[in-house]
This record gives structure tokens, C-alpha cells and sequence, in this order.
């Protein structure tokens, strides 16, 4: 999906490959073409900007179809007068079909399927995935994903909770309650770990005690970008 709108994004401003690329300080216009052909996912960080140049949000830049957001919907015939226009006897088949489908609508609607999620990566940090893109199949139940993305631990910090190169799944997040697990970005670095503030400040915990804390303090570049809601079960 990302491809799709980073396309649709730069021709509806009317940016060519190049100017896009430099106004995302790349220096090569290969970096948009092969983003915008699907062959690579760009990193988190780079994810941002173009988040940030066209003023749109990160999630539906990854998950919503935004060339159609703003297409013109045709009013369609009501269900009931295409009813009406049948035969008594195809009326009667319909009936039945709804009162078949209101059956098994709520089992349905609670039968997990493999769906594709992207691991998007982080740079700058002991927590970066490598620069090949990586997804994996999670199993999801219909409707839309309850995490915004997902991101790949490496590093001891988080044993024995999470292990090196556990997937994680991140929902987005300017706040955090004190315990929670988030993803923060704290002077150019990405961190997950947990959350802990109390009345002397704020800290960014590692489950491992052999690995140093965070401390946030009033200085520091610090910004949360999620909080941790689910893992890959393996």
C-alpha cells in the first residue's frame, strides 16, 4: 500500500522522482523509484518525512488506499428496490440467503486468517533491521488490525519478556501509562523498553539487568512513537 500513495502523493502535488528525493534529502532519485515500484520499503524514520511533506498520517500512509479517498462515489440502488424488481419466488431465495448468512456472520467474523504485515525498520539504533524488506503472516481477524506496525527486536536489553529478533507489534502513541512497554526515539537512537516515570523523572527500563537505563530528562530529544500491544507468537 505504501508504493501505491507514496505514487499517488507525489503526482497529485505534481512532484517528479527527483524533486521528491531531494526534498527528502536523498541523494539519488533511485531511492523514490524503487519505493514507489514495491521492490524496497523505506525505513520508519524516512517513513516520517513523507508523512510529513503531504500532511498525511503514517498509518493510513501505510494501510489506506488514498488514492480512493477522495474519488467521487456513485450513488448506488438501494438493496430494497432491487428487491422489489424480483420475482416472488427469487424474493423468497434472497430471504433465505440473508437468514443463512446472519447465521454464520458472528463465526465468521471471529475466524482468525493469515494476513501479510511488513516489518518496518529502524536506523540509527541496536534495535535495526537489516535494509532487506521482511514481512511475516500473522494470523488476523477481519476488520482492521488492532497494532499500527511492526518492528523487529535485536539486542539482550528486553530478556528473558523478548528475546533477540522477536517481532513486535506497535500501536501508535503520543502517551504511555507508567509499566508499558513503548518504542521511543530518544536523541536519534530507537528504544524498546519499558516505561516507568515517577516524581523524580522518567525512565526508559530494560527487563535485563546487565543493560543500562534511559533516563529522560528535560534536555534530552525524546519522542514516543508507540506502545508494544502485541508479539509474534512462535
Amino acid at each position: 500500500m505504501f508504493a501505491e500513495n507514496l505514487r499517488y502523493l507525489r503526482k497529485k502535488y505534481h512532484l517528479s522522482q527527483t524533486t521528491l528525493a531531494r526534498r527528502l534529502g536523498r541523494k539519488s532519485v533511485a531511492s523514490v523509484s524503487e519505493w514507489e515500484s514495491g521492490k524496497y520499503t523505506p525505513k520508519l524514520a524516512i517513513i516520517e518525512k513523507v508523512a510529513a511533506l503531504f500532511e498525511v498520517d503514517v498509518t493510513d500512509l501505510l494501510y489506506r488506499e488514498l488514492g480512493k479517498a477522495n474519488e467521487p462515489k456513485s450513488r448506488p440502488e438501494s438493496f430494497l428496490s432491487m428487491y422489489s424488481k424480483l420475482t416472488p419466488d427469487r424474493q423468497r431465495k434472497v430471504y433465505q440467503r440473508i437468514l443463512k448468512l446472519q447465521e454464520t456472520e458472528s463465526e465468521d467474523s471471529q475466524t482468525p486468517i493469515e494476513q501479510p504485515v511488513t516489518i518496518l525498520k529502524l536506523e540509527k539504533t541496536d534495535l535495526a533491521i537489516t535494509d532487506e524488506e521482511e514481512s511475516v503472516n500473522r494470523p488476523q481477524k477481519a476488520g482492521k488490525p488492532n497494532f499500527d506496525f511492526a518492528v523487529k527486536i535485536i539486542g539482550s536489553s528486553m530478556l528473558p519478556n523478548f528475546h533477540d529478533q522477536q517481532i513486535v507489534f506497535i500501536t501508535a502513541a503520543t502517551k504511555a501509562e507508567n509499566g508499558q512497554i513503548v518504542l521511543a526515539k530518544v536523541d536519534g537512537k530507537y528504544y524498546i523498553r519499558r516505561y516507568e516515570k515517577t516524581s523524580e523523572g522518567a525512565w526508559l527500563m530494560p527487563f535485563n539487568q546487565d543493560e543500562a537505563q534511559v533516563k529522560i530528562q528535560d534536555d534530552t530529544d525524546f519522542r514516543l512513537i508507540g506502545v508494544v500491544t502485541g508479539l509474534l507468537e512462535e
